[in-house]
């Protein structure tokens, strides 16, 4: 794991936190899920989180192996770094 999507991943999960939401690391097998979601009303979210670099790239692809079946319960945060 890269040093940008590290970062993004503690800056989703504060942003999460900040809204009242509880936040939980994903361990179970699905590898593109980066965190569990808890909402204030009690219903779970998976949270499959993608970076980009402006710098660097100008697309992004998410590939459906990775996040299933889209579902209602599946969240996607998309975090852009540029200057």
């Amino acid at each position: 794991m890269n040093k940008l999507t590290k970062y993004a991943q503690h800056f989703v999960k504060l942003e999460l936190m900040k809204a009242r939401l509880e936040v939980f690391q994903n361990e179970s097998a699905n590898n593109g899920v980066e965190f569990i979601v808890k909402t204030n009303s009690g219903k779970y979210h998976e949270l499959f989180l993608q970076t980009i670099n402006l710098e660097k790239d100008r697309s992004v692809k998410i590939i459906k192996q990775e996040i299933g079946e889209p579902k209602d319960t599946l969240w996607v945060a998309l975090v852009l770094f540029m200057k």
